[in-house]
């Protein structure tokens, strides 16, 4: 219960504005939003990284797969697929769609695993 309770005191809500309703005299839309202090998302990834739970993992996926997902907070695509860490690399976009922007990342990701370990080259991914 306490770690529950510090973590909801490290998010807070901000009203900022958005968008302009008309010419430079009219007034912003305003809206709450929720966020979290970059330094608690820093001392996060600190103790993640402190963990070692990756360290025994490869940069390239064990399981020579590529998955593009949406970016909807709701949807963890690990948990949908039942990956566990350094199964898959995980490409996530508005939609999960495949666009020229998906394709040049999927290229350059080809390329980077040609350079670290000489192969495999375009099409041993899945």
């Amino acid at each position: 219960m306490a770690e529950e309770a510090t973590a909801i005191q490290d998010w807070r809500q901000l009203e900022v504005p958005v968008g302009v309703t008309g010419g430079p005299d009219s007034e912003q839309e305003r809206v709450t939003v929720t966020v979290i202090d970059t330094n608690e998302l820093a001392k996060r990834n600190a103790g993640f990284a402190d963990g070692g739970s990756f360290a025994d993992l490869r940069l390239m996926p064990s399981g020579s797969l590529t998955v593009i997902s949406c970016v909807d907070p709701r949807v963890d695509p690990s948990d949908v697929l039942g990956l566990k860490l350094g199964e898959a690399a995980v490409i996530r976009n508005v939609g999960g769609r495949v666009t020229p922007a998906t394709l040049r990342t999927l290229g350059m990701l080809s390329k980077v695993v040609q350079a670290r370990t000489g192969g495999p080259g375009p099409g041993d991914n899945h």
